[in-house]
């Protein structure tokens, strides 16, 4: 473990302060900042995103060179630690129901498959424990757990909404029609893929010993409890009725299963359902992916919206440039929100500048009475 210059007490930090973030109690942001130095060995001839590594190359064989090079190169700044989630690409779940996977460039995309062409009441997929894509995803996950033990965490897969695993399975246009044209059978969907989200999740889960590092998924969101991120991305496209419907049993439901919930916002198309993000008890934090109109995601046009998420008592994840995370910190007091920061040389220098900047603001703020 010293190897990796990641000791127990940083764990020990880890839990502490992470602990404290999901209950409110810091008056200072999480800051997360890997770096990798040089590898000294050649990359193996299949080394890339982990959903485009060719299932001929063993579970064992991506533990052990994974594991290898988290030992070799990497590094945790801040809050961050040593983290590895099992990404299989954006909401993959549809593949492990008889959707079909696609590969792109650097990640992997899944199309209907064998529900192509099928009338909407016609989908009724069900869980299969041998299905090989849910299989690959099992088997590299019970690997990385063996071979790594407690020196790196094993992240949860992202499995994908019930909306997100229908949009897969039936197409976007279709389920977009559905929506107007057959809500009812949309509602027998849901309803199904929801229980299968719950059991696709339960297995998935049941990996992992109960002695495991905290939990994280593919956010960079550290829990020493239980969390896991939930998104819809199909919601931009959704009034909020329609997100009230069909959303938020959903999220509720799965909120329910974890001590520390949080939403993937992605883009502006989402910020009508705000408010009925804020009225879930169980979603404890919501993450700003930004929108390429609007900017960073944690530039000025998105402090609105950042204020308003953090007045109605949600916690805040984004992804920023350093500069521009730096530039908030003057502006928009830091507690409750956690950072992945990107795009600057001297990561512990530019951690040390946000700290500073926050605690600044946050003494004005207070002298002023706006804060306390």
């Amino acid at each position: 473990m010293n190897s990796m210059r990641f000791t127990e007490e940083d764990w020990q930090r880890l839990d502490r302060d992470w602990g404290a973030w999901w209950a409110h109690e810091l008056r200072r942001p999480m800051l997360v900042a890997t770096g990798n130095r040089p590898s000294a060995k050649p990359d193996p001839w299949w080394w890339r995103h982990l959903s485009l590594i060719p299932y001929e190359v063993s579970a064992e064989e991506i533990a052990t060179t994974f594991l290898a090079r988290f030992i070799e190169c990497g590094e945790w700044f801040g809050d961050s630690w040593p983290r590895m989630s099992m990404n299989f690409g954006p909401a993959p779940g549809g593949a492990y129901l008889g959707g079909e996977r696609a590969l792109a460039s650097s990640s992997v995309w899944v199309h209907p498959g064998k529900w192509a062409g099928k009338e909407l009441r016609e989908i009724t997929p069900e869980y299969d424990a041998d299905n090989v894509h849910w299989r690959r995803v099992q088997d590299v996950t019970a690997a990385c757990i063996k071979h790594w033990g407690r020196q790196v965490q094993v992240g949860f897969t992202d499995i994908g909404s019930n909306l997100e695993i229908a949009d897969t399975l039936r197409g976007t246009q279709n389920l977009l029609m559905d929506f107007i044209d057959d809500p009812e059978e949309v509602d027998v969907l849901s309803d199904r893929l929801t229980v299968l989200w719950h059991r696709l999740f339960d297995e998935h889960v049941s990996l992992f010993p109960a002695d495991r590092r905290g939990t994280s998924g593919w956010l960079a969101l550290y829990s020493p409890k239980m969390t896991c991120p939930l998104g819809s991305d199909i919601s931009f496209m959704m009034s909020p009725p329609m997100f009230e419907r069909w959303v938020v049993p959903f999220l509720v439901g799965a909120s329910a299963k974890l001590d520390h919930a949080a939403y993937h916002m992605d883009g502006a198309g989402q910020i009508p359902h705000t408010d009925l993000l804020l009225g879930i008890p169980g979603l404890k934090a919501i993450q700003w992916n930004g929108d390429p109109k609007m900017g960073s995601a944690a530039g000025p046009e998105s402090w609105p919206l950042l204020k308003k998420i953090r007045a109605g008592g949600k916690l805040v994840q984004l992804s920023a440039a350093g500069e521009d995370v730096l530039a908030m910190a003057r502006e928009v007091p830091l507690d409750g929100f956690a950072i992945q920061l990107g795009g600057w040389d001297n990561q512990a220098e530019l951690i040390a500048a946000i700290h500073k900047a926050n605690a600044e603001l946050t003494k004005r703020t207070v002298v002023s009475g706006i804060g306390g």
